[in-house]
Protein backbone atom coordinates (compact mmCIF):
# COMPACT_ATOMS: atom_id res chain seq x y z
CA UNK A 1 0.00 0.00 0.00
CA UNK A 2 1.16 3.40 -1.19
CA UNK A 3 2.27 5.69 2.07
CA UNK A 4 -0.30 8.40 2.46
CA UNK A 5 -0.42 10.72 5.31
CA UNK A 6 -3.64 8.99 6.50
CA UNK A 7 -2.12 6.11 7.91
CA UNK A 8 0.39 8.20 10.21
CA UNK A 9 -0.11 7.95 13.58
CA UNK A 10 0.97 10.15 16.22
CA UNK A 11 1.64 9.90 20.01
CA UNK A 12 -0.61 12.67 20.80
CA UNK A 13 -3.32 10.71 18.84
CA UNK A 14 -2.66 7.67 20.77
CA UNK A 15 -2.74 9.04 23.92
CA UNK A 16 -6.08 10.83 23.29
CA UNK A 17 -7.16 7.32 22.18
CA UNK A 18 -6.47 5.40 25.50
CA UNK A 19 -7.20 8.18 27.75
CA UNK A 20 -10.79 8.01 25.80
CA UNK A 21 -11.44 4.29 26.28
CA UNK A 22 -10.34 4.71 29.99
CA UNK A 23 -12.97 7.29 30.67
CA UNK A 24 -15.49 5.18 29.17
CA UNK A 25 -14.83 1.37 30.43
CA UNK A 26 -15.06 3.45 34.31
CA UNK A 27 -18.57 2.96 35.96
CA UNK A 28 -17.10 5.29 38.75
CA UNK A 29 -17.09 8.68 36.92
CA UNK A 30 -18.58 11.89 38.05
CA UNK A 31 -20.73 9.36 39.70
CA UNK A 32 -21.98 5.63 39.26
CA UNK A 33 -23.45 4.68 36.19
CA UNK A 34 -27.00 2.53 35.80
CA UNK A 35 -25.09 -0.95 35.79
CA UNK A 36 -23.58 -0.55 38.98
CA UNK A 37 -25.46 -2.23 41.80
CA UNK A 38 -26.52 -0.73 44.72
CA UNK A 39 -24.82 -2.92 46.86
CA UNK A 40 -21.89 -1.22 45.99
CA UNK A 41 -22.17 2.18 46.03
CA UNK A 42 -21.74 3.92 49.20
CA UNK A 43 -24.07 4.46 51.83
CA UNK A 44 -25.89 1.09 51.28
CA UNK A 45 -27.53 -0.46 53.85
CA UNK A 46 -29.97 -3.47 53.66
CA UNK A 47 -32.76 -4.77 56.20
CA UNK A 48 -33.69 -8.42 56.35
CA UNK A 49 -36.62 -8.93 59.10
CA UNK A 50 -37.77 -12.21 59.93
CA UNK A 51 -40.81 -12.93 62.37
CA UNK A 52 -42.01 -15.43 64.41
CA UNK A 53 -45.29 -15.92 65.08
CA UNK A 54 -47.78 -19.28 65.90
CA UNK A 55 -47.09 -21.97 68.50
CA UNK A 56 -43.22 -21.33 67.90
CA UNK A 57 -40.61 -20.75 70.47
CA UNK A 58 -39.83 -16.88 71.10
CA UNK A 59 -43.03 -16.69 69.29
CA UNK A 60 -43.92 -12.43 68.90
CA UNK A 61 -40.15 -11.71 68.23
CA UNK A 62 -38.75 -9.84 65.40
CA UNK A 63 -35.30 -10.37 63.90
CA UNK A 64 -33.83 -7.54 62.27
CA UNK A 65 -30.08 -8.13 59.94
CA UNK A 66 -28.63 -5.16 59.06
CA UNK A 67 -25.69 -5.73 56.27
CA UNK A 68 -24.28 -1.71 55.24
CA UNK A 69 -21.45 -1.68 52.99
CA UNK A 70 -18.15 -0.41 54.78
CA UNK A 71 -17.00 3.25 53.86
CA UNK A 72 -13.24 2.78 51.45
CA UNK A 73 -12.53 5.47 49.03
CA UNK A 74 -11.99 3.17 46.50
CA UNK A 75 -15.77 2.89 46.16
CA UNK A 76 -16.43 6.48 45.89
CA UNK A 77 -16.64 8.75 42.50
CA UNK A 78 -13.77 9.80 40.16
CA UNK A 79 -14.25 12.43 38.21
CA UNK A 80 -13.31 13.37 34.78
CA UNK A 81 -10.93 16.12 35.42
CA UNK A 82 -8.64 13.66 37.60
CA UNK A 83 -8.60 10.76 35.59
CA UNK A 84 -7.31 12.99 32.94
CA UNK A 85 -4.67 14.60 34.87
CA UNK A 86 -3.23 11.63 36.46
CA UNK A 87 -3.39 9.65 32.75
CA UNK A 88 -1.24 12.61 31.32
CA UNK A 89 0.93 13.17 34.65
CA UNK A 90 2.35 9.35 34.39
CA UNK A 91 2.70 9.72 30.47
CA UNK A 92 4.64 12.60 31.15
CA UNK A 93 6.57 10.89 33.66
CA UNK A 94 7.20 8.28 31.19
CA UNK A 95 8.35 10.70 28.55
CA UNK A 96 5.52 10.01 26.21
CA UNK A 97 3.78 13.05 26.48
CA UNK A 98 7.17 15.35 25.27
CA UNK A 99 6.67 12.97 21.51
CA UNK A 100 2.98 13.80 21.21
CA UNK A 101 3.62 15.40 17.68
CA UNK A 102 6.06 12.62 16.40
CA UNK A 103 4.92 9.78 14.18
CA UNK A 104 4.39 6.12 15.98
CA UNK A 105 7.39 3.61 15.88
CA UNK A 106 7.08 0.00 15.99
CA UNK A 107 9.18 -0.10 18.82
CA UNK A 108 7.59 3.65 20.47
CA UNK A 109 3.81 1.98 20.08
CA UNK A 110 4.72 -1.48 21.98
CA UNK A 111 6.83 1.07 24.43
CA UNK A 112 3.43 3.23 24.59
CA UNK A 113 1.32 -0.25 25.36
CA UNK A 114 3.58 -1.48 28.13
CA UNK A 115 3.30 2.00 29.95
CA UNK A 116 -0.51 2.03 28.98
CA UNK A 117 -0.83 -1.38 30.81
CA UNK A 118 0.93 -0.62 34.11
CA UNK A 119 -1.22 2.44 34.21
CA UNK A 120 -4.46 0.37 33.72
CA UNK A 121 -2.92 -2.78 36.40
CA UNK A 122 -3.34 -0.12 38.99
CA UNK A 123 -5.87 2.74 38.22
CA UNK A 124 -8.55 0.10 37.05
CA UNK A 125 -10.09 -2.23 39.30
CA UNK A 126 -12.79 -4.81 39.32
CA UNK A 127 -15.09 -4.34 42.44
CA UNK A 128 -17.43 -7.90 43.26
CA UNK A 129 -19.12 -8.05 45.92
CA UNK A 130 -21.46 -11.16 47.92
CA UNK A 131 -24.16 -9.21 47.34
CA UNK A 132 -23.90 -7.56 43.77
CA UNK A 133 -25.29 -9.41 41.21
CA UNK A 134 -22.75 -8.36 38.76
CA UNK A 135 -19.01 -7.18 38.81
CA UNK A 136 -17.59 -3.63 38.09
CA UNK A 137 -15.01 -1.27 36.63
CA UNK A 138 -14.25 1.62 39.14
CA UNK A 139 -11.39 3.79 38.48
CA UNK A 140 -8.43 3.61 41.40
CA UNK A 141 -8.23 7.22 43.04
CA UNK A 142 -6.68 5.91 45.91
CA UNK A 143 -2.64 3.79 44.66
CA UNK A 144 -0.61 5.01 42.51
CA UNK A 145 2.17 2.48 42.80
CA UNK A 146 2.91 2.11 39.48
CA UNK A 147 5.15 -1.38 38.37
CA UNK A 148 8.09 -0.49 36.62
CA UNK A 149 8.61 -0.86 32.75
CA UNK A 150 11.78 -0.74 30.64
CA UNK A 151 11.05 2.14 28.17
CA UNK A 152 12.79 2.18 25.05
CA UNK A 153 14.62 5.42 24.45
CA UNK A 154 13.46 7.91 22.17
CA UNK A 155 17.47 7.73 20.05
CA UNK A 156 16.58 3.52 19.63
CA UNK A 157 12.94 4.21 18.51
CA UNK A 158 13.79 3.75 14.94
CA UNK A 159 15.96 0.44 15.36
CA UNK A 160 14.61 -2.60 13.98
CA UNK A 161 12.84 -4.80 16.32
CA UNK A 162 14.42 -8.20 16.32
CA UNK A 163 12.51 -11.13 17.92
CA UNK A 164 14.49 -10.93 21.45
CA UNK A 165 12.71 -7.93 21.29
CA UNK A 166 9.35 -9.01 21.14
CA UNK A 167 10.14 -11.78 23.75
CA UNK A 168 11.82 -9.32 26.23
CA UNK A 169 8.33 -6.93 25.38
CA UNK A 170 5.93 -10.00 25.54
CA UNK A 171 7.31 -11.31 29.29
CA UNK A 172 7.42 -7.47 30.86
CA UNK A 173 4.03 -7.19 29.77
CA UNK A 174 2.89 -10.49 30.87
CA UNK A 175 4.34 -9.64 34.36
CA UNK A 176 3.17 -6.31 34.55
CA UNK A 177 -0.22 -7.30 33.80
CA UNK A 178 -0.53 -10.36 36.64
CA UNK A 179 2.17 -8.73 39.52
CA UNK A 180 -0.93 -6.22 40.23
CA UNK A 181 -4.30 -6.68 42.48
CA UNK A 182 -7.08 -5.73 40.01
CA UNK A 183 -10.35 -6.69 42.52
CA UNK A 184 -11.42 -5.09 45.55
CA UNK A 185 -14.24 -7.36 47.32
CA UNK A 186 -16.64 -4.89 48.97
CA UNK A 187 -17.26 -5.24 52.59
CA UNK A 188 -20.11 -4.87 54.96
CA UNK A 189 -20.30 -4.35 58.60
CA UNK A 190 -23.59 -6.59 60.25
CA UNK A 191 -25.81 -6.08 63.36
CA UNK A 192 -28.55 -8.60 64.68
CA UNK A 193 -31.58 -7.20 66.77
CA UNK A 194 -34.68 -9.00 68.03
CA UNK A 195 -37.42 -7.45 70.08
CA UNK A 196 -41.15 -8.66 71.47
CA UNK A 197 -43.19 -6.26 73.52
CA UNK A 198 -41.94 -7.10 76.74
CA UNK A 199 -38.03 -7.04 75.68
CA UNK A 200 -35.25 -6.51 73.37
CA UNK A 201 -31.36 -7.10 72.76
CA UNK A 202 -28.80 -6.60 70.14
CA UNK A 203 -25.31 -7.15 68.43
CA UNK A 204 -23.30 -5.79 65.78
CA UNK A 205 -20.02 -7.22 64.40
CA UNK A 206 -18.05 -6.01 60.96
CA UNK A 207 -17.32 -10.13 60.47
CA UNK A 208 -18.99 -12.90 60.57
CA UNK A 209 -19.15 -14.13 63.77
CA UNK A 210 -22.70 -14.71 65.73
CA UNK A 211 -24.44 -12.32 67.94
CA UNK A 212 -23.52 -11.97 71.99
CA UNK A 213 -27.32 -12.03 72.54
CA UNK A 214 -26.75 -15.86 72.92
CA UNK A 215 -30.50 -16.79 74.19
CA UNK A 216 -31.63 -15.67 70.47
CA UNK A 217 -28.95 -16.95 68.60
CA UNK A 218 -29.69 -20.04 70.04
CA UNK A 219 -33.29 -20.38 70.18
CA UNK A 220 -33.30 -19.05 66.75
CA UNK A 221 -30.97 -21.51 64.99
CA UNK A 222 -32.07 -24.41 67.32
CA UNK A 223 -35.55 -24.36 65.28
CA UNK A 224 -34.08 -24.66 61.54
Amino acid sequence: MPHSENFTLTYGQLLDQAKTKILNLVQNRDGYSASVPAEIKSGYSKVYSINRWGGLVNAGYTYKYVFKLLDNPKLGIATTENINREFMNFMRERGIVAKSSNKVTTRGLINFFNNLAAFCSVKLIIIDSQFAPNKVVYYNTQDNNFPAVDNIPVNKEGDEVVAADYNTILTELNTTLNTVSKQYIARYSTSTSSSSSSSSCSSSSSSSSSSSCSSVYIAYFNLN
